[in-house]
This record gives structure tokens, C-alpha cells and sequence, in this order.
């Protein structure tokens, strides 16, 4: 599989999680969204719950690689601080105050996700301060 293809099948995932939340989504749904076949989509993820732990990950990726170039020229260590603290806690936070799809998402309470979560949270603490 073609790694940009699955980070657009993702993207699309990502905004369908967003707009409908985990429960209400379904596979139709993400493969209509990334303009594939339900059938194709299910070559690429076995079930709805892969496909979220796919944009988990594809998503701490993107806060991790933010938070890396925002700390980069950042000189005092409580600047690069207060930059990681933006990227990590308040912007999530500024979408789960603006949707309930987007809390159910974030707040990530789904028993199948938390392995993927704890490595999220242990990944964060470990990128490196530059």
C-alpha cells in the first residue's frame, strides 16, 4: 500500500471521526469520505477500530513533528515549554470545547485505542527538547 495513499484514506477517516464521532461513523462512511469503495477500504483496514488507531497515530505523528519545529529555535527552555504545551494540550482542548465528536475523539476512552494512547502519551515525553 502506498503510504500517501493511506495517510489521504486517514485524512479522510479523520475528518469523518470529527464530524460524526467514533460510534456514529462507519466504514461506509470513511470509505465514501477518501472517495474508495468500502470493499478497497477493507484491504487497507480490517475493521473501523484499525482505522482509528491509524488516525491516533497519524495525528500524534503531526503534534510530535509540530512540536519539534516549534521548540527548534526556541532558546529558554519555558518557551519551548509553553510551545509544546500549546500544540499538546490547548488546541485539543479548544476542539473539544467546540465539539462533542471532537471530546469523544480526543478524550479517546475506547478500550481497543489505549495501548496506542499510552505509546502517544511515551513517544510526546520522549521527543527530544533540541
Amino acid at each position: 500500500m502506498n503510504d500517501g495513499k493511506k495517510h489521504r484514506y486517514l485524512e479522510a477517516a479523520r475528518g469523518v471521526f470529527l464530524r460524526y464521532g467514533y460510534k456514529r461513523a462507519n466504514m461506509n462512511d470513511i470509505a465514501q469520505a477518501a472517495g474508495i469503495s468500502r470493499a478497497a477500504l477493507y484491504l487497507v483496514f480490517k475493521n473501523k477500530e484499525e482505522v482509528f488507531v491509524g488516525v491516533l497515530d497519524q495525528w500524534v505523528d503531526e503534534i510530535i513533528a509540530r512540536v519539534k519545529n516549534a521548540t527548534a529555535t526556541c532558546l529558554p527552555a519555558k518557551e519551548k515549554l509553553k510551545h509544546a504545551f500549546e500544540i499538546w494540550a490547548v488546541r485539543p482542548y479548544d476542539m473539544i470545547c467546540s465539539s462533542v465528536e471532537a471530546r469523544e475523539l480526543l478524550e479517546c476512552n475506547f478500550d481497543f485505542a489505549q495501548a496506542s494512547l499510552k505509546e502517544a502519551y511515551a513517544r510526546f515525553e520522549a521527543t527530544p527538547a533540541h
